[in-house]
Parts: structure tokens; C-alpha cells; sequence
């Protein structure tokens, strides 16, 4: 039997467990232990459990189960609560994967808490997924031996102080560099509230570049344009347009899919559980490319957003 445990069963939650109940084919060998603060939001799983006759569940509001031992963590609450549920988690359980979503968290300082919680830890992983993903393997493989220059992203209203870690992922592990400096010069400076209560993003542009001299441009406008991505290198240019599925370079187009979220966790999970490694980020890399964002987004914050709120209210 196979204990997956999901904290934070909103809608990113939702996705995972479909992703691995998608996935399984005996479910009889998976026990699925779900929390949440809201008892309202095990409505949703309760309509996943019943389409697919899961009987191994239980709920609880505060991550009270009696099971001990657990193969799977799969942390999706909010960025702020990260480093009290790990805490938390990791004194009560055996935990032999964790998962956690991004943000990590919201000021530097509770990331590197969170790091030192699990510095030591054999398999922990923060899901910033597109390098996992087969067509950036496949862009990866076809510019090898080309130099990246530069990469541009750019789209109307995409979430850009909550996103950007995914970019800033995908570049690291696309030019092999983990040490970046970043420039919010060309932020706007109002914040805009988001759908959740409490929590804001920002249009503009984010500059970063890396130590190796590859920068990375991510601006988002107040349009609805699509989002596109440009990869510059010595001898061309690489077009991505994730929401047509379509990759142009050398004037071949080449069609691919962007996995949804519930149809990538099943692997990810089976991967953990069966060969104890994954494709995704690993934690301590994930500080490290954490750990510069959130200290200017917080820097900006301070200086343009509400004054109510006092550290960076993204998630």
C-alpha cells in the first residue's frame, strides 16, 4: 500500500490527485490522505473519489492521520503556511517524497528555513515542471552545441510575479547556471488583486541575467495576447507558442503538447516511488533560484504595495 498525502485541496490539489488517480491501475494499492483547513473543499475530490470508486481516503482539517509512514507529500496550500506544514509534517511523519508547489514562500527568510528543514532530506522537489516536459527536452537536444544568448517570454497578463520562477527554472536548467541577478526597474508600480482574497501580481518586465551572460526578458502587459516564447542563440532563433502547441525553428514547425497538470503528477509520483528520482526541480536548487525573486519582488512590494499587507502576497 502506497500513502499519498495532499495538504491543500483547492484547485492545484484537485489536479495532482487526478493526475495520479489518472494513473494508477490497481487504486486498491494507493491510500489517499487529504487536508485542508475548509472542509468545503473536499467537495470536489469527493465527486473525483466517487467517478472512480477510490475507497482507500481519508480527510481531515488538521493533518491528524494515524498512518505514519508516507511515500508521497504533496504540498499545495499557500506560499505563507509552506515552512509550519513541512515542520509540522516532517515531526509527525516518515516522509519519503515531498513535492511542493511554488511559490515556496514569501520572504527569504522562511525559505531558508524551509531549506534548512529539509537540507538533509533524500527526496525533496518543488514542481516547476516545464524542464520535466518532452518538448523542452527535445529543444534542449536540438541546441546542443549552439550558445543560448538570450530568452524572451512575453504575453498579456500571465501572472508574472507568480510565474516567473517557472521561466526562471526553465532557462537554469536549459543553459546549465543557477547564479542570476535580477532588475525590476520596468515593473509597474501598482499591484493588482487577484482572484484569491489577499493576494496580488504586477504587469511590466523582469530582467535577469545569468552569471554565464544569458539574460532573461519576461514581460507581461495588460492585454490578453497569448503567451510566446523566443530562444536567441549564436546561429538562430527558436519561436514557442505553448497555446498553439506549435515550435518554429530552421523554418520547420513542429507540434507538441503542453501537459496539464493532471496529466503529468501520475508520473512524477511513480517516478518517486519506483526509481526514487524525478525530472523535476530539486528543492535545494529550487532556493537557489528562489531566493533572488522573492528577495526583489519583496524589495518592490515594500515600496509600491499595500502598506496593510507587510511581506509579498503571492502564492
Amino acid at each position: 500500500m502506497f500513502n499519498i498525502l495532499i495538504s491543500g485541496c483547492g484547485n492545484i490539489g484537485l489536479r495532482h490527485f487526478q493526475g495520479i488517480i489518472n494513473n494508477i491501475k490497481k487504486k486498491k494499492n494507493y491510500l489517499f490522505l487529504l487536508h485542508d483547513p475548509n472542509k468545503e473543499a473536499f467537495k470536489k475530490f469527493k465527486k473525483e473519489i466517487n467517478k472512480h470508486k477510490i475507497k482507500n481516503y481519508f480527510f481531515s482539517t488538521d493533518i491528524n492521520f494515524t498512518h505514519k509512514v508516507i511515500d508521497v507529500v504533496i504540498l499545495c496550500n499557500y506560499a505563507d503556511q509552506r515552512y509550519l506544514s513541512i515542520k509540522k509534517l516532517s515531526k509527525s511523519y516518515k516522509i519519503k517524497h515531498f513535492i511542493i508547489e511554488k511559490i515556496l514562500a514569501n520572504t527569504t527568510l522562511a525559505l531558508n528555513k524551509i531549506n534548512k528543514a529539509l537540507i538533509n532530506h533524500p527526496s525533496a522537489w518543488v514542481n516547476t515542471p516545464r524542464r520535466s516536459m518532452k518538448i523542452f527536452f527535445y529543444i534542449k537536444k536540438i541546441l546542443k552545441g549552439s550558445k543560448i544568448i538570450a530568452i524572451q517570454v512575453k504575453g498579456g497578463r500571465w501572472g508574472l510575479a507568480c510565474n516567473a520562477i517557472h521561466f526562471i527554472d526553465l532557462t537554469s536548467w536549459l543553459v546549465d547556471d543557477l547564479k542570476f541577478s535580477i532588475s525590476t526597474k520596468h515593473l509597474n508600480k501598482f499591484w493588482i488583486k487577484t482572484k484569491r482574497k489577499n493576494y496580488y501580481d504586477i504587469n511590466g518586465r523582469l530582467v535577469i541575467n545569468f552569471k554565464n551572460k544569458v539574460q532573461l526578458d519576461l514581460l507581461s502587459q495588460k492585454n490578453n495576447k497569448p503567451l510566446s516564447i523566443k530562444i536567441i542563440t549564436d546561429t538562430n532563433s527558436l519561436y514557442i507558442n505553448e497555446n498553439t502547441g506549435k515550435l518554429l525553428y530552421k523554418k520547420h514547425i513542429k507540434q507538441f503538447k503542453i501537459n496539464y497538470q493532471s496529466e503529468m503528477t501520475g508520473n512524477v509520483v511513480n517516478n518517486l516511488i519506483r526509481k526514487n528520482t524525478s525530472f523535476i526541480t530539486s528543492l535545494n536548487d529550487s532556493c537557489t533560484l528562489h531566493r533572488p525573486l522573492i528577495k526583489k519582488l519583496n524589495e518592490h512590494w515594500k515600496k509600491y504595495g499595500n502598506k496593510k499587507i507587510k511581506n509579498l502576497p503571492i502564492t
